[in-house]
């Protein structure tokens, strides 16, 4: 009985070490580091965001999703920015993980309330390599990338995002 319950003891151990583990690596970004390409996604709006072939641009990366109330009320917000910094190379792009069929509706009736870039992902990749890295839980969240391909700013578009 006594090596039963030091075996299951040993199992619940290293089952809570590995998940440790599992959960701190997920959690690994940091300001300064290489943005993750972009891949995987769909367009339903605007034109395709590729660091590589735009060099020189500042690219704002956010996730959102259409049943989120805190979204909504910053699209305006990144619309305006979108026109504002429109011919100082920044490029907005949004990125929601909806089934196309529920976002483009969405994004036809906002017209140009929503005038900049607009994507679904496919799968939860790209979700992955930005919100699971930073450790965000929440929507929406926003990551600006500079010249150099790097992540300088994250958090809510909704705080900070346009001072940085």
């Amino acid at each position: 009985m006594k090596y039963i319950i030091i075996g299951k003891m040993r199992r619940m151990f290293f089952s809570l070490l590995f998940t440790t583990a599992l959960s701190l690596s997920a959690q690994n970004g940091e300001i300064g580091m290489k943005a993750p390409v972009l891949e995987g996604l769909e367009y339903v709006k605007g034109e395709l965001i590729d660091f590589k072939s735009g060099k020189g641009n500042i690219y704002i990366i956010e996730f959102w999703a259409t049943w989120c109330a805190p979204c909504k009320y910053a699209i305006p917000v990144l619309t305006r920015l979108q026109k504002e910094y429109k011919n100082k190379q920044v490029r907005i792009i949004g990125i929601s993980d909806e089934e196309k069929s529920t976002v483009v509706p969405f994004v036809d009736r906002m017209g140009t309330r929503m005038d900049y870039t607009i994507a679904v992902s496919q799968g939860d990749a790209i979700h992955k390599k930005y919100l699971d890295t930073f450790g965000s839980k929440g929507i929406p969240r926003a990551f600006i990338v500079n010249q150099n391909n790097q992540i300088i700013w994250e958090g809510n578009p909704m705080g900070g995002m346009k001072e940085v």
